[in-house]
C-alpha cells in the first residue's frame, strides 16, 4: 500500500499537468507535453475529462486536488515540528 503521503504527492504532480494544459495550451490535450498522462487521468473517472480534445475539469477533481494539498502539507509540517492545523 502506498503511503498516505506518497499518493497526495502523485495527486500534486497530476494537478501539475492539469494546471500547465489549461495554462500553456488553452486545455487541447493533444498540444500538451503531458497528453499520455491526461489522457490516462481523463479515463479514470477523477473528474477530469477529454470532451474534443480539450480538457474539462469538473469540481469533484478541484475538491480532491485541495484535499491532496492538505495531506502533503500537513505532513510536511508535522515532520518539520509545527503544531497540526486546526
Amino acid at each position: 500500500m502506498i503511503p498516505q503521503n506518497q499518493q497526495a504527492w502523485q495527486q500534486l504532480k497530476d494537478s501539475q499537468m492539469i494546471r500547465n494544459c489549461i495554462v500553456h495550451t488553452n486545455g487541447y490535450i493533444e498540444a500538451s507535453k503531458d497528453k499520455k498522462h491526461i489522457n490516462e487521468l481523463c479515463k479514470k473517472g477523477l473528474g477530469v475529462s477529454n470532451v474534443g480534445g480539450f480538457l474539462i475539469v469538473e469540481k469533484d477533481y478541484c475538491i480532491r486536488a485541495l484535499e491532496a494539498i492538505t495531506i502533503y502539507f500537513d505532513h510536511v509540517f508535522d515532520s518539520a515540528g509545527f503544531e497540526p492545523s486546526k
